[in-house]
């Protein structure tokens, strides 16, 4: 028997990047959407370090990755990146050509996002119909857009991170967890370490 995605030994993970409007807010260098492939550019180095196929998809649309492993699919990894941009979208639709690699590789799901009413119960949706683990990193611009504006020196704190938690409420299925990170107050190194942490103890 063949396994069209993966070889055999490696284990998997696919990451889903949001690239919703939502995704813009802050400014043009700072914004959810840049912090995400920073971390999905790191977090895809580490892993394929340590011998995991990796695979990209944008939601609704855009770019795919299949996964793989080696340096070379970093390099797939950074080509698709760098051609993404923000969509108007009002949501999100099932691909079934997603649905089928999960199912033949039974990876872990890395969604990258910034969670907000308008697409949190979509999102809690699209998971729960994949047959698979989701890790949710959800990209916190508030203290950006503060500092962007009349606010220069303003403090981090968690207030926003435990208003975040209430929104995440039932939404997301039972089977995925959050990382909520703030960039303005926290480097990418420790969002990469807790999101290992889990990575390693799924797969």
């Amino acid at each position: 028997m063949v396994n069209e995605y993966e070889r055999e030994g490696l284990r998997t993970a696919i990451i889903l990047l949001d690239t919703g409007w939502w995704m813009r807010y802050g400014t043009s260098e700072e914004n959810p959407l840049e912090y995400g492939i920073s971390f999905i550019l790191s977090l895809g180095r580490v892993l394929l370090r340590y011998g995991y196929n990796i695979g990209l998809w944008t939601m609704p649309m855009g770019p795919r990755v299949m996964p793989s492993s080696g340096m070379t699919q970093y390099y797939r990894l950074l080509s698709a990146l760098i051609s993404i941009r923000s969509l108007p979208i009002k949501g999100y639709s099932m691909d079934m050509t997603l649905y089928r690699v999960i199912r033949d590789t039974n990876p872990v799901l890395i969604a990258v996002t910034n969670i907000n009413k308008e697409s949190v119960g979509k999102l809690g949706e699209i998971i729960s119909r994949l047959p698979t683990r989701a890790l949710v990193i959800d990209v916190v611009p508030n203290t950006i857009l503060m500092r962007g504006g009349m606010f220069r020196n303003i403090p981090c704190n968690q207030w926003v991170i435990r208003d975040r938690r209430r929104l995440y409420g039932g939404a997301l299925p039972r089977n995925t967890k959050v990382i909520t990170w703030d960039p303005a107050c926290e480097g990418i190194g420790s969002v990469i370490a807790k999101a290992s942490t889990y990575i390693g103890r799924w797969l």
